[in-house]
């Protein structure tokens, strides 16, 4: 790679809590392979991770980039950051986790309401009459 790229994707290796922030060390992922540290800075250190996790940060056009010195930095006001940028989310299920964050993982987990899923047929009737 001899010019900037536009994105650059890795797996998370650690996840350091400082006191305003997250620092990632990520081992690179193809096209790119370069190693490298991302720090989460404002809303974004609030982003839950895990070892393991592959997060694909997209550069805006004015972040300098240094393969030599790979350290990035993801603000409220630069670059953007996506967890886990394999796994795909319908329209649908984004605007339905707006009123249960946890309402659209449940539902790519059970789709269907046959056997064993009428236990969680009674848990949404529950956690809808209680919410």
């Amino acid at each position: 790679w001899r010019h900037r790229p536009e994105w650059i994707r890795g797996q998370v290796r650690s996840v350091k809590r400082l006191s305003d922030e997250l620092e990632l060390d990520c081992a690179g992922l193809e096209p790119c392979g370069w190693n490298f540290v991302c720090r989460l800075c404002d809303s974004w250190s609030e982003t839950r991770l895990n070892t393991g996790d592959t997060v694909q940060i997209v550069l805006s056009p004015e972040t300098p980039w240094q393969p030599d010195h790979p350290e990035l930095s993801v603000t409220d006001q630069q670059n953007y950051f996506v967890l886990l940028p394999d796994q795909l989310l319908s329209a649908t299920a984004v605007v339905a986790s707006l009123g249960c964050v946890r309402r659209s993982v449940l539902d790519s987990m059970y789709t269907s309401l046959e056997g064993e899923n009428k236990v969680m047929l009674l848990g949404s009737v529950v956690h809808q009459l209680f919410q």
